[in-house]
Protein backbone atom coordinates (compact mmCIF):
# COMPACT_ATOMS: atom_id res chain seq x y z
CA UNK A 1 0.00 0.00 0.00
CA UNK A 2 0.97 3.74 -1.00
CA UNK A 3 1.14 6.41 1.73
CA UNK A 4 2.86 9.56 2.28
CA UNK A 5 5.65 9.61 5.04
CA UNK A 6 3.40 10.46 7.97
CA UNK A 7 1.15 7.74 7.63
CA UNK A 8 4.19 5.18 6.72
CA UNK A 9 5.77 6.24 10.20
CA UNK A 10 2.51 5.79 12.04
CA UNK A 11 2.25 1.72 10.70
CA UNK A 12 5.74 1.33 11.97
CA UNK A 13 5.18 2.44 15.39
CA UNK A 14 2.23 0.33 15.18
CA UNK A 15 4.56 -2.29 13.78
CA UNK A 16 6.81 -1.62 16.60
CA UNK A 17 4.26 -1.86 19.51
CA UNK A 18 2.19 -5.02 18.43
CA UNK A 19 5.43 -7.23 17.88
CA UNK A 20 7.15 -5.69 21.46
CA UNK A 21 3.98 -5.96 23.57
CA UNK A 22 1.86 -8.82 23.00
CA UNK A 23 0.23 -8.61 26.57
CA UNK A 24 -2.12 -5.80 25.05
CA UNK A 25 -4.63 -5.58 22.39
CA UNK A 26 -2.98 -2.66 20.80
CA UNK A 27 -4.93 -0.51 17.47
CA UNK A 28 -4.33 2.24 15.41
CA UNK A 29 -7.29 4.35 14.63
CA UNK A 30 -6.59 7.09 11.59
CA UNK A 31 -9.07 9.60 11.07
CA UNK A 32 -9.19 12.72 9.08
CA UNK A 33 -11.16 15.78 9.05
CA UNK A 34 -12.92 17.57 6.13
CA UNK A 35 -14.01 21.07 6.02
CA UNK A 36 -16.44 23.37 3.70
CA UNK A 37 -17.56 26.83 3.68
CA UNK A 38 -20.90 27.78 4.86
CA UNK A 39 -22.04 30.56 1.99
CA UNK A 40 -24.63 32.01 4.30
CA UNK A 41 -22.33 32.72 7.37
CA UNK A 42 -18.66 32.44 5.77
CA UNK A 43 -17.82 30.19 8.21
CA UNK A 44 -15.69 26.99 8.02
CA UNK A 45 -17.79 24.35 9.07
CA UNK A 46 -16.74 20.24 9.95
CA UNK A 47 -18.40 17.59 7.63
CA UNK A 48 -18.76 13.73 8.00
CA UNK A 49 -16.29 12.05 5.77
CA UNK A 50 -18.75 9.85 4.37
CA UNK A 51 -20.07 13.31 2.55
CA UNK A 52 -16.64 14.07 1.60
CA UNK A 53 -16.22 10.59 -0.59
CA UNK A 54 -19.53 11.92 -3.01
CA UNK A 55 -18.43 15.24 -4.12
CA UNK A 56 -15.22 14.12 -5.46
CA UNK A 57 -14.41 17.97 -7.10
CA UNK A 58 -14.63 19.39 -3.03
CA UNK A 59 -10.44 18.87 -2.61
CA UNK A 60 -10.11 21.26 -5.39
CA UNK A 61 -12.55 24.01 -4.16
CA UNK A 62 -10.81 23.38 -0.64
CA UNK A 63 -7.48 23.57 -2.24
CA UNK A 64 -8.80 27.66 -3.92
CA UNK A 65 -10.62 28.32 -0.83
CA UNK A 66 -7.34 28.39 0.97
CA UNK A 67 -5.12 30.05 -1.52
CA UNK A 68 -7.43 32.68 -0.67
CA UNK A 69 -7.74 32.68 2.66
CA UNK A 70 -4.31 32.33 3.67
Amino acid sequence: MQVDEFTTTLLEIHDKMTSTNKNEDIRLGLNRSEYMLDSETSSVLQIDYLIIISWPWLPCLLTMMNDKIF
